[in-house]
């Protein structure tokens, strides 16, 4: 039987979703993991795609929405189209 536990993986930026026995490695604009992609998600990307220098490190990598090694206008645009502020 195929199950959710089957879909996980190391990522811990990802979200792992089980689909009909397929699974779907997201990495969703909720940075901070409380269901919306707000303002606090905004200053993680934003810290992110301005300082090059600090782009992927630890607090950067799961801002790489598109998994490109760089965090960048690109990862931004995904993010903004996600935006729908606080709940």
């Amino acid at each position: 039987v195929f199950s959710a536990l089957d879909c996980q993986d190391a990522d811990p930026c990802t979200t792992d979703v089980c689909n009909g026995g397929t699974c779907e490695h997201r990495k969703p604009p909720d940075f901070d993991g409380d269901g919306d992609v707000d303002l606090t998600d905004y200053a993680a990307i934003a810290r992110c795609v301005m300082d090059a220098q600090r782009n992927m490190v630890d607090a950067c990598v799961c801002t790489d929405l598109n998994g490109d090694g760089r965090v960048d206008l690109i990862d931004f645009a995904e993010f903004q189209a996600s935006y729908n502020g606080s709940k």
